[in-house]
């Protein structure tokens, strides 16, 4: 019998757009990984060049790169997008998605 693999069970993406708070608590915990989650989620090198150097701390280029995600995107700047992009290969924060894009068993 085949482990359990909870990525496999039916998840819940919350619904909208994430909103300015959240994406300032996310930016917090990317800051690492800010620019290759940005190429993910479909930003060009261009913009996130404009990022690099409008914005002195790494804390705001996150958080910049995020909201320049939501505007570009408009109403596809979605919750579930924002999950395909953290669990990337390349980026793997599977735990982000949970804590951000999941709809909390208490909401569900």
């Amino acid at each position: 019998m085949a482990g359990f693999n909870p990525r496999n069970r039916m998840e819940a993406f919350k619904t909208g757009k994430p909103e300015d708070k959240e994406l300032l608590s996310l930016a917090h915990e990317i800051v690492l990984i800010w620019r290759p989650l940005g190429v993910i989620l479909g930003l060009t090198n261009a913009t996130l060049d404009v990022i690099d150097q409008d914005s002195p701390k790494v804390l705001n280029k996150s958080y910049d790169m995020l909201i320049k995600w939501r505007e570009s995107l408009g109403s596809e700047a979605t919750y579930k997008n924002l999950a395909v992009g953290l669990d990337h290969e390349i980026i793997g924060r599977h735990d982000l998605v949970e804590k951000y894009c999941h709809e909390s068993e208490l909401n569900a």
